[in-house]
């Protein structure tokens, strides 16, 4: 113990500055801007909507960077010194330790005084009446305060789950200026799930600490000279290494790596049990492991600080936004292959529509372009009214309709045409008097064969049968056989098919155009600041 305090004389520090770090990491985040950006597409929206959330952190670093000018101000102003900061829960003993620390047989022994302080933003402000830390009431530390013994500045930090925020929230400010963190957790309930997460804090930015299980001992009422009294004890030494080893084992689950864990009573220190209180053996550590690496550790805790930020907070976060960046480019891909889909499902519709409008009984010659021209409108409005519901899952307010985009049919082109077939006609002469019989004969040999070949052959019968052929005479006439209904109407459907297929293509490209275009300025502003910050990262 007393070599702990002779080598506090001797030690000389040298405070290596990382201020033009610290300003350049300023520098690098007050010139993020976070970009407010928006998609129509809902599914694109939601991931971009995670991207600003990321980029939010954006303002947690700058308080961060705040908190490191903080603490290296506060570093300064103790620069020569090694920093040994008590970080823990109200009541866990961090006064009474520090008071032990400052004030005891050894240092009255080698003539040492401790030089209390009030740390007050910039400022370094001597308590002369004061000898000690107040340790009387529940809440005994409202501000940052210490002791200077040497080359030793000793911090005594406001608790831990105060029931004042602002308590908890300046312990917390200063606690990476630490070259050494002393975390104390009470012998009562040892290492609690709130410390556990402070801890984890402390590791993410390399810092080095101890933890010491305060208050080991315990308390009996006795009668002295008829009086009540209590008497303390050290808890005994079985109890003690259970609880050591149940904090160590704890460490291990939650992969916290710490430098040592000790049992101490200061109570029983005072009281003048220094041997059983398990101060003795504290004080060696400090010696050996703290004292003597005192350069090496002030040198790295500020070093260990910054880079624990930068990887932690920063290149974590912004490997999350590439992520999210990665996340946003293939959805926009997927919404490629849903306009791709809703191109071959749109132009079913078209054919589907076109085929159930038709009516063939409904139209003919008079009626026609009537028809027609009611039949496109109706196929507009209805691929209109699908293709608006589709786009709405897509892309919400896009600012164009399909309707623009289409080009109507003149209906004057269709026309229904009667259709004439031409037929050869026969006309015979015979003498009268074998009339009647060659007609009947003709007539039947002509009914039965049919046709001009039946007629002809009909007439030659009857010269046979009923007398002599006088003469033949042929012409050709155009005989009415239907009309072009079917044909006019195919040739509707066909190009009614035709001009909405292209006018779809052209609806879905303009869509996918903006959307193209809307993720891609959103994805560029997004990349350039995470570029930035990549491309500036290691100060």
């Amino acid at each position: 113990m007393e070599k702990f305090y002779k080598n506090l004389e001797t030690l000389d520090l040298i405070f290596a500055s990382d201020r033009n770090k610290i300003n350049t990491l300023k520098e690098l985040i007050d010139n993020v801007n976070i970009p407010y950006v928006t998609s129509k597409n809902q599914e694109l929206n939601k991931i971009i909507e995670d991207i600003r959330d990321n980029f939010k952190v954006v303002d947690s670093w700058k308080k961060e960077v705040d908190k490191l000018i903080a603490e290296f101000e506060f570093s300064e102003y103790l620069k020569n010194k090694f920093i040994v900061i008590v970080y823990g829960k109200v009541k866990a003993g961090k006064s009474t330790l520090g008071n032990f620390v400052a004030n005891n047989e050894v240092t009255k022994k080698l003539n040492k005084k401790a030089e209390f302080f009030v740390y007050e933003s910039n400022s370094k402000k001597s308590i002369e009446k004061l000898e000690e830390f107040k340790t009387d009431n529940l809440e005994c530390t409202s501000e940052i305060q210490g002791f200077e013994l040497d080359a030793l500045a000793w911090i005594d930090t406001p608790g831990l789950l105060s029931v004042t925020k602002q308590n908890e929230e300046l312990a917390k400010k200063y606690i990476n200026a630490a070259d050494f963190i002393i975390f104390p957790t009470s012998s009562d309930s040892p290492l609690q799930n709130e410390e556990i997460k402070e801890l984890k804090e402390l590791q993410k930015y390399n810092k080095k600490f101890s933890i010491v299980i305060t208050k080991s001992d315990y308390v009996e009422e006795d009668e002295v000279d008829g009086e009540i009294v209590d008497i303390f004890y050290n808890k005994p030494e079985e109890i003690r290494k259970q609880q050591e080893e149940y904090v160590i084992n704890r460490l291990k689950e939650e992969g916290i790596d710490v430098d040592s864990v000790f049992s101490i009573s200061v109570k029983m220190a005072q009281l003048g049990d220094l041997e059983g209180s398990n101060l003795l053996k504290f004080f060696e550590f400090m010696d050996k492991n703290v004292v003597n690496k005192a350069q090496l550790l002030k040198e790295t805790s500020q070093k260990d600080r910054i880079y624990g930020f930068i990887e932690n907070e920063i290149k974590s976060k912004v490997e999350i936004m590439s992520d999210w960046l990665d996340k946003l480019e293939k959805e926009y891909m997927q919404i490629q292959s849903q306009i791709k889909r809703k191109i071959v499902s749109s132009k079913s519709d078209a054919v589907f529509i076109m085929n159930d409008l038709i009516n063939v009984d409904e139209i003919n010659k008079f009626n026609i372009k009537e028809k027609f021209l009611e039949i496109q409108q109706k196929a507009y409005s209805e691929l209109d009214k699908k293709i608006k519901k589709d786009v709405e899952e897509i892309f919400s307010g896009f600012d164009k309709e399909f309707k623009e985009f289409i080009e109507a049919i003149d209906v004057d082109e269709f026309e229904i045409k009667d259709k004439y077939k031409k037929v050869k006609v026969v006309v015979t002469t015979y003498k009268r008097a074998a009339q009647a019989v060659g007609a009947a004969i003709g007539g039947i040999v002509g009914g039965m064969l049919g046709g001009p070949f039946g007629a002809m052959a009909g007439a030659t019968l009857c010269g046979y049968a009923g007398g002599k052929i006088v003469g033949i005479d042929e012409y050709i006439e155009n005989i009415k056989i239907g009309d072009s209904t079917i044909e006019e109407i195919q040739k509707f459907k066909e190009k009614m098919q035709e001009k909405l297929q292209f006018s779809i293509t052209k609806f879905y490209e303009e869509l996918d155009k903006n959307i193209s275009k809307e993720i891609k300025d959103i994805i560029a502003s997004l990349q350039k600041e995470i570029n930035y910050i990549k491309g500036n990262i290691n100060v």
